[in-house]
């Protein structure tokens, strides 16, 4: 077969498309010639060192020998015959003592053999197996092959020049995965603990860093699409006894790193990109940021010899009255209640996981916490009496103390600090078995409905809330009036903010307390409704997450429904009508133009259970019975 011939069936210059900075211009199945095949030794099992020729260009690259087994069934593969790259890698090479340099190599993780005869090597290359050339990486030319005289014939393609090395991508050192197995890249250093960099000390001048941190918060796996197109990404929080800094990967590296990071376990990742934070995104405190790539390298640190040391400022739950609603806190607390996982639609129409915890301390208070989405995943295997780190934990009023975990909440369970020692010492001394307090107004229990419930003559009659400290209390009802006027309002779309936005501009919305404009807002919730039972009738102001579930669609579509066909939004409010729920209520005195007034406000509204609710009627005429 002749040299021409050859060239029609090689992939043509597909070395540089591989090394190239763009893994989605890359050849799926490029074919490529054997230029060298040196049989080799690896941990774990033989493999075979390669050179591989696209016509114009050499790269190194390694197969298993199983692998060869299987596809040739026997026979040997030898230089001129010619493959087809099915499944492949690049990563990159064990840098030559001498020379300290590296360079990049295939790992052929499937093939198939066009030509398994060896034929005449395309490109005029004669290359030896010399020790040098090998440990090099990627084959060096013979440069006194003389020149062919003849010129090739109009119907081939021409000859291409004397190979050459390929030019270096700038795109990573390494990709951490195989497409067969999730198990990452194994770095030849015996120490993994030798140079690490702190989280405080990392920045975008520094290039060539390497962390050891723990996962500390790790979001689902997300699809994004805009004007540019669509993809993937997750995100996790490290953590040092240094700081905190955020992490993301996008599309791919999304797919492959997902399953790879999981909460609470301590990772080396290097070679990573950092750029400056983008704070709108995040409440990471952190100004910079890192952004996982096809070059990242991420290994378990299982064998490390330095824990982490997590940086937190523990609180007792019994001091959680000194602080303000929304403020942050950080609580290392043992489980004493779980409730069943329940879902609740969010403005977007996705169904999120919701968990409530009671946790208690060594200082006898319990308070409910409240999980959402990938927390309550972690949190499927738990049992009571497991000790939890609750970090970032945002202070509720509901029941007169609560908290609940949100976008930068950290939950870790099972910790190994000495702050977890101290309660895992308390819990075997039977602490959980002691009766604890609960906050004032704070009869949970969960899973249940132990706030008092009054009827709304009760409500009105014993003027319940007639304080500044404000009062719980549940009732159930039926909707028979909501206001359509200004139930809504534009909402700044940063995470945790919720503030009304100014409109300055054809689609442009500016939020003063972010200081930032955007170009969409995230309407929200804020209403009131009458509610009625067999007593009376009352007013009950309803706010987001609440609104969601009594009108059925988040805020966001509604306006959409009422700016495009007014009708349509008249009719949907109406369908609203006679729903009963159970309502968690809290009443607190406000002045308002000069006037003390009460405000009842909807902290929860659950659809009412026919069956259960006749079965509990059943029972309180049974206790009147009796008495």
């Amino acid at each position: 077969m002749s040299k021409t011939n050859v060239g029609s069936i090689l992939t043509l210059g597909c070395i540089r498309d591989i090394l190239g900075e763009n893994e989605i211009s890359r050849p799926k199945k490029p074919v490529l010639q054997l230029v060298r095949v040196n049989p080799g030794v690896a941990e774990g099992g033989s493999r075979y060192k390669i050179g591989l020729s696209d016509g114009f260009e050499l790269i190194q690259g390694i197969i298993p020998e199983h692998l060869i087994k299987t596809v040739c069934n026997g026979k040997k593969l030898e230089r001129g015959m010619i493959i087809k790259l099915t499944n492949y890698n690049l990563s990159n090479s064990i840098p030559h003592q001498a020379s300290k340099t590296t360079s990049k190599y295939l790992v052929i993780l499937g093939f198939e053999l066009v030509r398994d005869v060896p034929l005449e090597l395309y490109g005029h290359v004669h290359l030896s197996d010399d020790a040098e050339r090998s440990r090099a990486g990627i084959s060096r030319l013979n440069q006194n092959q003389p020149q062919q005289s003849q010129q090739p014939q109009q119907s081939q393609p021409p000859q291409p020049p004397q190979l050459r090395p390929p030019i270096p991508s700038n795109y990573g050192l390494n990709n951490s995965y195989n497409n067969n197995n999730s198990t990452p890249q194994r770095s030849s250093n015996k120490n993994l603990d030798e140079g690490i960099c702190s989280i405080d000390n990392i920045s975008p001048y520094h290039n060539k860093w390497k962390l050891k941190a723990m996962v500390v918060q790790k979001s689902d796996l997300k699809t994004w699409t805009n004007s540019r197109g669509s993809g993937k990404l997750f995100n996790v929080t490290l953590m040092d006894d240094t700081g905190e800094i955020r992490a993301t990967a996008f599309n791919q590296q999304a797919e492959e790193y997902m399953n790879l990071l999981e909460l609470n376990k301590v990772y080396y990742i290097s070679k990573g990109k950092v750029n400056i934070a983008k704070k709108q995104f995040s409440n990471v405190q952190n100004d910079y940021e890192i952004t996982i790539e096809a070059g990242t390298i991420i290994e378990p640190a299982n064998n490390s010899v330095a824990p982490i040391k997590i940086k937190i400022n523990p609180i007792k739950i019994s001091d959680l009255t000194n602080y303000e609603k929304d403020t942050t806190v950080d609580v290392v607390a043992a489980i004493k209640e779980i409730s069943e996982t329940t879902q609740i639609m969010t403005k977007n129409q996705k169904m999120l996981d919701k968990r409530d915890l009671v946790i208690v301390d060594e200082s006898e208070f319990e308070v409910r916490i409240t999980t959402w989405g990938q927390q309550v995943n972690e949190l499927r295997h738990i049992d009571i009496g497991t000790i939890v780190v609750c970090k970032n934990a945002r202070v509720n009023d509901f029941h007169g103390r609560s908290l609940s975990m949100y976008g930068t909440s950290k939950l870790l369970i099972e910790p190994n600090i000495p702050e977890a020692n101290s309660i895992r010492e308390w819990v075997a001394k039977g602490g959980l078995e002691r009766a604890t307090n609960v906050f004032s107004g704070s009869s949970y229990s969960t899973g249940s409905i132990n706030s008092p419930e009054k009827t709304i003559s009760q409500i009105i009659n014993e003027n319940i809330g007639n304080n500044e400290k404000g009062e719980y209390f549940a009732t159930r009802g039926t909707v028979v009036f909501i206001r359509k006027e200004n139930m809504y309002y534009a909402a700044c779309p940063s995470e945790g903010c919720n503030k009304k936005v100014i409109e300055d501009g054809e689609n442009s919305y500016r939020c003063e307390k972010c200081s930032r404009s955007y170009d969409h807002a995230e309407y929200r919730y804020v209403f009131g409704m009458n509610i009625s039972d067999h007593t009376d009738s009352i007013w009950f102001q309803c706010f987001n997450d609440t609104g969601n579930i009594i009108i059925g669609k988040n805020a966001n579509e509604l306006n959409n429904m009422k700016e495009n066909e007014e009708t349509a939004f008249e009719d949907w409010i109406d369908s609203r009508y006679f729903k009963s729920y159970i309502f968690k209520c809290r009443a607190k005195m406000e002045t308002y133009k000069e006037r003390n007034i009460i405000k009842y406000q909807v902290m929860e509204a659950i659809p009412i259970d026919f069956v259960e609710h006749g079965k509990t009627l059943l029972n309180n005429i049974k206790e009147l019975e009796r008495s």
